[in-house]
């Protein structure tokens, strides 16, 4: 059966703009060191099938799909605001992805917003209203529509869709990948100062008090997923590394030997806040047309006390058939048939507070305040 190799990548970036020579040669450091493409997806049509003597083809050294799933990508004015104001770290992305690949191959971004709470069961509702929400729709179907949407930001594509023909995040037939910064903890309170000596550092034996399997044990996100209580039908591979948050960076000309310890905050318990989740289709319906290969953390960036996490995986070019009959696989929330208005209202509530977060909070938008209040004032004066 042919497949396609699709490699996730989420990154809370700090509201930073990604270092490009930083991102770039890490970012697929999580491939095999043997890795190598089904040949079946990357021979081109007409060709026939490679020989040995064909040169490699550029497609067999990196995944088919890249997909870069980020939080915190801009300060929080600009994230609101949208459009040109985040061209600046879209740009820093790309010059990593051309980094990582040499300039061969190009691949097209997908980005996601972050919601940032941090109590669970907020968290757990979070994850029902998204749920519930989060409509997908053919752009073909836009296109023959004649919608006026076609200037949507390229933050907001993926999203703002005519409803017809709609799937919602859980059709059983879909492939469904979540990833992101879901803030889940190993503890609801935060460390006392004792506690920083039994933080995880680096070990090769599992039964040291130091290694991470112990912290692992108490993760918030295994514990409400497994108890479905927010993530429903979906799935993780085994995590093998270490917490990704919270990283202390060490400051320069550190010795390289203290480099090979975690350098954690004292005051947040190390967690796995950064993950991705699949949807295991053979559940509900025998059909094993998703591969999971990889998973794991990248190495610390300078602009985030965030790890980057990332995930390989080979999925069927196919669809995924309907349940089995008998099978009782029903979506754990329906969609809200308010989901467009409702959409719409928070983006002219993200715009109105970008508006006043980017005058309040950054250079340009200070000294554009001042000047309107200056104008104001002089008119003011003058009509007065």
């Amino acid at each position: 059966m042919k497949s396609i190799d699709v490699y996730v990548v989420t990154f809370n970036c700090g509201r930073e703009r990604v270092i490009p020579e930083e991102f770039g040669p890490a970012l697929f450091g999580v491939l095999p060191q043997d890795y190598q493409k089904d040949a079946s997806a990357t021979t081109k049509a007409g060709q026939g099938q490679a020989t040995s003597s064909d040169p490699k083809p550029i497609l067999e050294t990196y995944p088919h799909l890249l997909v870069l799933s980020l939080q915190e990508l801009a300060p929080i004015a600009y994230s609101y605001l949208g459009g040109r104001f985040l061209t600046h770290y879209f740009d820093g992305l790309r010059e990593a992805v051309t980094l990582a690949t040499n300039g061969e191959h190009v691949y097209e971004n997908a980005v996601c917003e972050n919601t940032g709470m941090t109590a669970i069961m907020r968290r757990n509702e979070d994850w029902k209203k998204l749920a519930r929400l989060m409509v997908f729709s053919n752009p073909k179907s836009r296109e023959a529509g004649g919608e006026e949407t076609r200037g949507a930001e390229e933050e907001e594509a993926p999203l703002l869709q005519l409803p017809q023909n709609t799937r919602g995040l859980y059709s059983p037939q879909s492939y469904l990948f979540v990833a992101g910064d879901f803030n889940y903890r190993t503890a609801s309170l935060g460390p006392k100062p004792d506690d920083y000596d039994t933080f995880p550092q680096p070990t090769e034996d599992p039964d040291s008090p130091l290694h991470y399997r112990h912290l692992l044990s108490r993760d918030q996100l295994t514990r409400e997923r497994t108890n479905q209580r927010t993530f429903h039908h979906l799935t993780e591979m085994p995590i093998t590394f270490p917490p990704t948050y919270k990283i202390i960076h060490f400051p320069e000309g550190t010795p390289n030997i203290v480099h090979k310890a975690y350098n954690w905050a004292r005051n947040r318990w190390p967690s796995w806040c950064d993950r991705v989740l699949y949807a295991d289709a053979s559940v509900y319906s025998g059909f094993q047309g998703l591969n999971p290969r990889s998973y794991h953390s990248l190495p610390v960036m300078s602009t985030s006390d965030h790890l980057p996490v990332a995930f390989l995986a080979s999925v069927a070019l196919k669809e995924i058939p309907a349940p089995e009959e008998g099978n009782n696989y029903q979506p754990p929330f329906d969609i809200d048939a308010t989901w467009k208005d409702r959409r719409a209202a928070a983006r002219r509530k993200e715009i109105l507070s970008g508006l006043l977060f980017y005058l309040g909070l950054t250079r340009e938008g200070n000294v554009l305040f001042l000047m309107m209040t200056f104008i104001l004032g002089t008119l003011y004066r003058i009509l007065g």
